[in-house]
């Protein structure tokens, strides 16, 4: 999944319900999975913005290679 938003969703909806868990092997599972989909959300962004920054700074260095 590419959506970081969606995946922080899903986070929160595994931290939910690993609260109402009353055995503490599924509420670590839960919680750890929550933060494995905090974790992917980041470096989602994390990629994007780099992404982004690349291609800022490819048409930068393009536009400046252009004769005048």
């Amino acid at each position: 999944m590419d959506d970081p938003v969606k995946l922080r969703e899903l986070a929160a909806w595994y931290r939910t319900f690993a609260e109402q868990s009353g055995n503490p092997t599924i509420w670590d599972g839960r919680l750890r999975t929550a933060e494995d989909l905090e974790a992917e959300a980041t470096e989602v962004e994390t990629r994007s913005a780099r992404a982004r920054c690349n291609r800022y700074l490819s048409s930068q260095t393009s536009s400046m290679r252009q004769p005048l």
